[in-house]
C-alpha cells in the first residue's frame, strides 16, 4: 500500500510539473509567434528547405522553390556559408588554442606542450564526431535567420555528437543576463523509433498499440525540454538533480481536440546548458535576433525576383509581341514561326498583321539594375571577404595579412557577429568537449603547475586572426618608427619598447605556436648565461692579450741577437 501511495503521489507530482511546464511553454509561444512569418519569408526566398513550421512537416519533397527565379542570393548563401565555415573552425588547421586568463602563471614549457596536446585531442573528438557535418548547418541558419540552435550530446562511441535544428523546430528563452537557457522542440517520431528508445513501458498506450498492430511508421508527436531544473541539487549524485534538466513526452490527442500529456519518456541533467544558440545580433530583452545578414538582404532577394520577372516579360514581348490583325483574320491560323507563310484572300492595302503597340523593352538597362541589386546581395551576404578566406585557405600568414589590408571595413562590419559565434557557441562548445575529453580519460593529467587554474579559449583562425591582423599592423608600425627614429639620432627610441611583452603579444595575434615562442623566465636565464660566457670570453681575450704584452717585453731585452742591441752596437 505504502508503494501504491508513493507511486500515486509521484504521478501527481509529474502532472503538476508538467501542467507547468506547458504554462511556460504557451509563454514562449507566444513570443515566437511574433518572428514566425519573417521566418517563413526568409525561407521563401533565401533557403526553401530550411524551416520546419509545421509538426508535420517532414519528409516533404514537394517543389518549394517557386519565389525564386534569380538564384543570386542563394548562391551568395552556399559562399558565405562555405566562407564562414573555413574562416571559424576550418577542419584543416587548429582554430583555437588554450591558455591561462593570467598569462604570467602559464609557467615552463612544459605546460604549452601540455596545453597543446589538450588542444589537439579536443580538435580529434571534434573532427571524430559529426561537429563538421552539423556546423555548416548551423551557420547556414545563423546567416539567413539570425537564430540557430545546436544541441551537444554525449556519445559512447566519439565522445560527443551535435544535432542542429532548423528555424521553426524550436523555441527559446533567456535568463536575466540574456543568455540562451531554455529550449523547447516540439517534434514528430515513429512509434518503432519512440519504443527502441525510451522502451515499451514508457511509450504512451496510443504508441503501444501501434506497435503492436505493426504500425511502426505511424507519426507521434513529442517535446523535449532543456530549462534550468526547478530541483537543482548540488549536493545530489544523480543527474536528474544538475542544474540542467532535460524531459521528454508525448503529446496525445483527446476527446473533443483537446490536448494531453504523457509521463515522462526521459529524465537526464546536464551540469551545462547543452544547447548553444549564437544571435547575429540581438536588442535589449530580445530572444530572438533582430538582424541577420538574410534579413538586411530580403528586400533586395524580393526585388531581385521581381526585376528578372520583368526583364524575362520584355525579352519574350521583343521576342513575341503581341499582334493585331483586321477582322478578315478572324478563325485564321497566323504562322507566326521563323519561315512561316500566312495567307488570307482579304488581305491588300492595310490589311496587314504588326505589333499591337510599340516595343521599347529596355533590356540592357533591366540587366543593368539586377547588376546592381546582386551586387547589394552580395555585400550583404559579405561574399567578397568570405571568397578571399575560401581562396587562400592554408596560405599562412599571408591570408590574414590579405584579409586585414584588403578587407579591413568587412572585417569591422562582420566583428558583431564573429563575437557571437565565439562567445554564444564556439567557446561554450569547446569547454564542453574540453570537459567530456576529461570524464573520458584519454588525457594525461595536468602539471601541478596547470592544476586547479581556470584556462582560457584564444580563437586562432582565419578570421580571427585576420581581425587580429588590424592590431598587429599597429605594432609592426610603431617598431618600424622607433628604428627610423633611431636612425634620425634619437638613440634610446628603442628603449621605449619592451621587446618581450612586444614578441610576446605579437606571437599571440598571429597565432603561433605555443613551443616557438621561449618562457619570459627561459629567456632570461638564457640572457644571463649568454653575458657570462660574453665576460668568460672578454677575460680570457684580456688574458691573452696581457700574455702576448708580456712575452713581447721579455723578447725586447738586450741581446746580441735583437734590434735593441744593433742599435746600442751603432752609437
Amino acid at each position: 500500500m505504502a508503494m501504491d501511495a508513493d507511486k500515486k503521489k509521484k504521478s501527481t507530482d509529474e502532472h503538476q510539473d508538467r501542467d507547468d511546464l506547458m504554462k511556460r511553454i504557451s509563454g514562449m509561444e507566444l513570443e515566437y509567434s511574433s518572428f514566425e512569418a519573417h521566418y517563413k519569408e526568409l525561407s521563401e526566398y533565401l533557403d526553401p528547405r530550411r524551416g520546419r513550421f509545421f509538426v508535420e512537416d517532414r519528409n516533404k519533397g514537394d517543389k518549394r522553390y517557386k519565389n525564386i527565379i534569380n538564384n543570386a542570393a542563394s548562391r551568395a548563401l552556399r559562399k558565405a556559408v562555405a566562407g564562414m565555415f573555413a574562416g571559424v573552425m576550418s577542419p584543416s588547421r587548429p582554430w583555437f588554442v588554450w591558455s591561462l586568463l593570467n598569462k604570467d602563471l602559464l609557467g615552463p614549457r612544459e605546460h604549452k606542450a601540455w596545453l597543446e596536446l589538450y588542444r589537439d585531442v579536443v580538435l580529434m573528438v571534434a573532427a571524430k564526431s559529426n561537429l563538421y557535418n552539423m556546423a555548416p548547418l548551423m551557420i547556414r541558419e545563423l546567416l539567413v535567420f539570425g537564430t540557430p540552435f545546436m544541441t551537444h550530446v554525449n556519445d559512447f562511441e566519439n565522445v560527443a555528437r551535435f544535432y542542429t535544428h532548423t528555424v521553426g523546430s524550436f523555441m527559446l528563452a533567456t535568463d536575466k543576463k540574456h543568455r540562451v537557457n531554455t529550449a523547447v522542440r516540439k517534434y514528430q517520431q515513429t512509434a518503432y523509433n519512440l519504443v527502441a528508445e525510451y522502451g515499451y513501458d514508457s511509450v504512451s498506450q496510443s504508441v503501444q498499440n501501434n506497435y503492436d498492430n505493426g504500425n511502426y511508421h505511424s507519426w507521434h508527436t513529442v517535446y523535449h525540454v532543456l530549462e534550468p531544473n526547478p530541483v537543482y541539487d548540488p549536493s545530489s549524485p544523480f543527474s536528474e538533480n544538475l542544474r540542467f534538466r532535460s524531459v521528454y513526452f508525448e503529446e496525445k490527442n483527446k476527446a473533443k481536440g483537446k490536448k494531453e500529456y504523457s509521463a515522462y519518456l526521459k529524465k537526464s541533467g546536464y551540469r551545462v546548458f547543452p544547447g548553444y544558440a549564437p544571435r547575429w545580433m540581438t536588442a535589449n530583452e530580445d530572444v530572438y535576433a533582430v538582424e541577420s545578414p538574410g534579413m538586411v538582404t530580403l528586400a533586395d532577394v524580393k526585388s531581385l525576383q521581381q526585376s528578372e520577372r520583368d526583364l524575362m516579360n520584355s525579352i519574350a514581348k521583343a521576342g513575341n509581341p503581341p499582334l493585331q490583325a483586321p477582322p478578315s483574320f478572324r478563325n485564321q491560323p497566323i504562322a507566326n514561326l521563323p519561315g512561316g507563310v500566312t495567307s488570307n484572300s482579304a488581305m491588300g492595302g492595310d490589311q496587314k498583321i504588326e505589333s499591337l503597340y510599340k516595343l521599347d523593352p529596355r533590356v540592357q538597362e533591366q540587366g543593368w539594375n539586377i547588376e546592381r541589386i546582386e551586387r547589394r546581395i552580395n555585400e550583404g551576404f559579405f561574399t567578397d571577404l568570405f571568397m578571399a578566406i575560401t581562396e587562400n585557405e592554408g596560405v599562412q600568414p599571408k591570408n590574414e595579412l590579405y584579409l586585414s589590408q584588403v578587407n579591413e571595413e568587412r572585417l569591422l562590419q562582420i566583428g558583431p557577429g564573429l563575437q557571437q559565434v565565439h562567445g554564444e557557441w564556439l567557446s561554450l562548445m569547446v569547454n564542453r568537449i574540453g570537459e567530456q575529453v576529461l570524464e573520458a580519460g584519454i588525457m594525461p593529467p595536468a602539471p601541478r603547475g596547470l592544476q586547479g587554474k581556470e584556462l582560457d579559449i584564444e580563437f586562432v583562425s582565419a578570421l580571427a586572426q585576420a581581425q587580429k591582423s588590424v592590431a598587429t599592423n599597429a605594432i609592426e608600425r610603431t617598431v618600424n618608427f622607433a628604428g627610423a627614429m633611431r636612425e634620425m639620432g634619437f638613440e634610446g627610441a628603442l628603449d621605449k619598447i619592451d621587446g618581450d611583452h612586444t614578441l610576446d603579444n605579437y606571437a599571440d595575434l598571429v597565432g603561433a605556436p605555443a613551443k616557438m615562442i621561449v618562457p619570459t623566465g627561459d629567456a632570461e636565464q638564457m640572457r644571463e648565461l649568454r653575458a657570462q660566457q660574453m665576460q668568460q670570453q672578454q677575460q680570457m681575450e684580456m688574458a691573452a692579450q696581457a700574455a702576448n704584452a708580456m712575452k713581447m717585453a721579455s723578447d725586447a731585452k738586450l741581446g746580441d741577437d735583437n734590434v735593441l742591441s744593433s742599435a746600442v752596437g751603432r752609437k
